[in-house]
């Protein structure tokens, strides 16, 4: 009874490991798409070591999508599998 909410998926602390990993990444940066895949990666490997951290019995999926605004659309597909009984 006292592990009751040790383990319990707090998405507030998510969002702010993840806004975190943005700010300190991208601060005021003017966007360049060649810098676009060096962001990307540093945001998420950011974010997965924070998450990690929580030592919280859940496993992470942690995308990044960094693009210029410019007016255009954008469209994104996602599909996932797991098992059930395990994960």
């Amino acid at each position: 009874m006292d592990d009751e909410g040790e383990n319990e998926f707090v998405s507030e602390q998510v969002n702010e490991i993840v806004k975190n990993a943005i700010t300190k990444n991208l601060g005021s940066s003017v966007y360049s798409k060649d810098r676009v895949n060096a962001w990307s990666s540093q945001i998420i490997d950011d974010t997965l070591k924070e998450l990690a951290k929580l030592q919280k019995p859940f496993k992470y999926v942690v995308t990044s999508i960094i693009m210029q605004k410019n007016g255009s659309p954008l469209h994104t597909g996602l599909s996932l599998y797991w098992d059930t009984k395990t994960d």
